[in-house]
């Protein structure tokens, strides 16, 4: 499929499913390129779950602001394990 093809099935599918999600838009493109030596990359993620999203489909590079990436290795229970890992740590008689 030549770059031209992409740009008009891109556009076209934006056409008709305006209110599609982007990350259906990218696993569209997954399987069209599925026979093809090729890497997708998905640009400009805004959020974790458009990450992991990628990620399931199959993407190959994603791009994203450091706050993104941030918010990935940042889980509240995450947090609090860590805290009572400390904690305990602390209790230990030296």
């Amino acid at each position: 499929m030549r770059d031209e093809d992409l740009y008009r099935y891109r556009e076209h599918k934006r056409d008709k499913r305006s209110s599609q999600r982007g990350m259906d838009l990218i696993a569209d493109i997954k399987q069209i390129y599925a026979n093809y030596k090729t890497e997708i990359i998905v640009a400009s993620v805004r959020n974790p779950t458009h990450v992991a999203d990628a990620a399931k489909i199959g993407a190959d590079i994603v791009t994203c602001p450091f706050a993104v990436i941030e918010q990935l290795i940042k889980h509240p229970l995450t947090d609090i394990g860590a805290q009572r890992f400390l904690e305990d740590y602390e209790k230990i008689p030296k």
